[in-house]
């Protein structure tokens, strides 16, 4: 799909140094944009690294030059006295750690003499950069395509918040590797940096474990299974965008699942799925299981749910009431807290640090001190953070809501959410960011983009920008972004009536 985004249509009022400001997705922090233009030369414009030369820098110049120049048919543009013939990218240090404390930050600068400089001191950081660079070169409209970008310029960029994520959810439909991928990029094009895979749920187990192959019997087909290559494929294209991977393996309930290939594992009386939490087997297989993961997804979190366990199933089977008895228990807060204690000792083990849903604090389970608690159904971040917890919020950022409707609000109500409402300083340290999450019960391949995009890119917004803009001007760079993400092959939804110029 080609599309000319003519910038001067929809902002004829406006300045020029304003007016390509407005490319911008997400508002970096301090940005100043002159009035100058210089071109840029499909055939000899080049990225240069200067500083720590990476393969993950250089997998990026080649992506972003056909970013950049997505719309180049071969024909060099016409000759320009100003021409920005590269742009210097210094990554001062050799840091590729990424993590919770991956430094992101980033300054852009563009002279009036046409020396372009990007300085970070993590490749991670130049990432970020580069997209923005890529945000503010603009075509003009003829024949032949000229490529511009204003100057001088100079940008200072960094995100308000260290996690910023899209939630998947792969057991209520599966989506193939090449769409997971493009997820991926469409992440990066907002400068989001978490993904966070719920790969199992009840209805389905769709990934390889050669420890407990039997797992997999609940995949919805043998063609429907991602293989420890195929995982391992996704964390690696991920980890070349700046992005973090982590999986969702949600204990004791939603696991329906897992019984399918081993019974033994459930609850006999229960009718939903619940693991028991009385055996010793429950506990070795999700020892082994974990294990096995922790050497495909390397990040130092792991999500393992804990939402919505039926105490009832639970309390009124006659072998864990017996169990409960045999160990002085009377109440499901007093089992629940047994199970999270075994599978804590897990993470341990393994060196992970688990992030539960809320209903974990909300139940009065004592949680490790290092666990993240993530919010969902209530605005609980300052009972959390208060009681010393760290915490990340998805509430008011569901994208499903409703199944077919669009979740929780439209893209502005996504953009207007301030998680950081009511929180003292302390409390605000330990929230350590959030996420838009899309549940897969009414999506797949064929809807799930324009459901999510480009609502997950205010939610991304929303994270990295430390101030936020009017909902209007906000209007007209969303608008502008989900042409863009059309431009880049994401089916984003509009935000409103309006056009993409030749789309």
């Amino acid at each position: 799909m080609k599309i000319e985004i003519t910038i001067l249509l929809i902002f004829f009022a406006v300045s020029i140094c304003a007016l390509h400001q407005q490319n911008l997705w997400p508002l970096p922090n301090s940005a100043n944009i002159g009035t100058d233009q210089f071109t840029l030369d499909p055939t000899t414009f080049q990225f240069t690294a200067v500083g720590y030369k990476s393969p993950i820098l250089t997998l990026s110049f080649q992506r972003y030059k056909n970013l950049v120049f997505l719309n180049f048919e071969g024909e060099p543009p016409s000759k320009s006295e100003s021409v920005l013939s590269s742009l210097l990218v210094n990554v001062t240090t050799a840091d590729e750690d990424l993590d919770l404390f991956t430094k992101e930050q980033y300054s852009l600068r563009i002279e009036a003499n046409g020396n372009a400089i990007l300085v970070a001191e993590t490749v991670y950081g130049a990432l970020r950069g580069l997209e923005t660079f890529s945000q503010l070169v603009y075509t003009s409209v003829g024949n032949p395509v000229s490529y511009i970008i204003n100057a001088p310029l100079y940008i200072v960029d960094e995100p308000a918040f260290r996690y910023r994520g899209l939630m998947i959810d792969t057991a209520r439909h599966f989506m193939s590797v090449s769409f997971i991928t493009q997820i991926l990029d469409a992440m990066s094009y907002s400068k989001l940096n978490v993904l966070h895979w719920h790969i199992t749920d009840d209805e389905s187990f769709p990934i390889e474990s050669v420890t407990y192959p039997l797992l997999t019997k609940a995949a919805f087909s043998p063609q429907e299974i991602y293989s420890q290559a195929d995982a391992k494929s996704i964390v690696e294209y991920a980890r070349n965008l700046g992005i973090r991977v982590i999986p969702e393996f949600d204990v004791p309930g939603h696991t329906t699942a897992w019984g399918k290939g081993y019974p033994q594992l459930m609850v006999a009386t229960c009718t939903e799925g619940i693991l028991n939490p009385t055996l010793n087997f429950t506990y070795q297989l999700l020892e082994g299981f974990l294990t096995e993961m922790a050497k495909i997804f390397p990040d130092a979190y792991f999500h393992l749910g804990g939402d919505e366990v039926n105490d009832h199933c639970w309390l009124n089977d006659p072998q864990v009431s017996e169990w409960m008895d045999l160990h002085g228990m009377t109440t499901f807060a007093q089992l629940e807290q047994y199970f999270v204690d075994q599978v804590q000792a897990i993470a341990v083990k393994l060196k992970k640090t688990v992030i539960n849903w809320q209903e974990v604090f909300d139940n009065g389970v004592k949680s490790a001190p290092t666990n993240v608690i993530e919010v969902w159904k209530s605005s609980d971040i300052k009972n959390i953070t208060s009681a010393g917890y760290t915490a990340i919020t998805s509430y008011k950022w569901y994208l499903n809501h409703g199944c077919n409707l669009y979740g929780d609000a439209l893209w502005d109500s996504f953009y207007k959410v301030d998680i950081t409402a009511g929180l003292n300083l302390v409390e605000k340290q330990r929230l350590l960011g959030g996420e838009a999450a899309m549940w897969n019960g009414c999506v797949d391949e064929t809807n799930w983009e324009p459901t999510v995009w480009p609502r997950a890119a205010a939610t991304a917004a929303r994270l990295w920008e430390y101030t936020t803009s009017t909902i209007p001007d906000a209007e007209s760079r969303i608008h502008l972004h989900r042409c863009r993400l059309l431009e880049r092959g994401i089916n984003a939804s509009p935000v409103a009536p309006g056009t993409c110029v030749g789309a």
